[in-house]
């Protein structure tokens, strides 16, 4: 059998820490099939290519959005002037420390309202 190419977490993030970061792929060449030990979102800017996630191939152009888990097997072949931009995050990292009745304008915790009309 053969050995699995795995991304990891110590070659893109710059301390164990950080629970996002972006890898720009300006040109995405043709990539071997990998893991990661993150998550990735890959947003396609321009050209097109063959990206094979889990054994399925996908052709893929402008516009194209994937979400590729930790566990996913993924990779990249007949690229043509491909360009990538990869949002890589840990979950296990991502912290939510956020007051949500002071982020939202108008926001009454006595009021108890559970609905707002935005843009009104």
């Amino acid at each position: 059998m053969a050995h699995q190419l795995k991304l990891l977490k110590d070659d893109f993030f710059a301390s164990d820490q950080q629970a996002v970061a972006v890898a720009d792929r300006y040109p995405q060449d043709v990539f071997a099939e990998h893991t990661h030990d993150f998550c990735e979102l890959v947003i396609v800017w321009r050209g097109n290519g063959l990206h094979v996630l889990n054994d399925r191939p996908y052709r893929i152009t402008r516009g194209d959005l994937f979400y590729i888990h930790a566990d996913d097997k993924h990779s990249y072949a007949s690229v043509n002037d491909l360009v990538l931009q990869n949002i890589i995050y840990c979950p296990e990292r991502l912290k939510l420390n956020l007051d949500w009745q002071g982020a939202i304008p108008g926001f009454s915790a006595s009021a108890g309202q559970p609905h707002w009309r935005l843009g009104s």
